[in-house]
């Protein structure tokens, strides 16, 4: 999904999650400069004080993963924290650890 965000703004994303599995979310901004953050809550809308997951760095691409997520509905939420930013988001469901790792570590 490409799109943008205004300043103080929120997006939202719906993923329906049919599995108990892992999820990663990748947001990426186009722009060096541009700040938004990305939050991700179970069966509800994020907000920037009510969330499960979140990424507020100042990086140009972040990611959220979620390991063993419960199956049902997940919201994700792009917020533009201080600048307009345009980016691109995607959201996957993996049936095994996405860096191919092992143990109950996930290492």
């Amino acid at each position: 999904i490409s799109s943008f965000v205004l300043a103080r703004e929120w997006k939202y994303y719906e993923f329906d999650n049919t599995q108990d599995n892992t999820i990663v979310t990748h947001l990426t901004q186009w722009k060096d400069g541009e700040d938004c953050d990305i939050y991700a809550k179970y069966e509800d809308i994020p907000t920037l004080t009510s969330f499960d997951f979140r990424d507020t760095s100042t990086t140009k691409e972040s990611e959220l993963v979620i390991q063993g997520a419960k199956r049902g509905r997940y919201f994700v939420g792009v917020f533009g924290f201080s600048l307009n930013s345009t980016y691109t988001l995607s959201i996957r469901s993996y049936s095994e650890c996405p860096n191919r790792c092992s143990g109950e570590t996930h290492g």
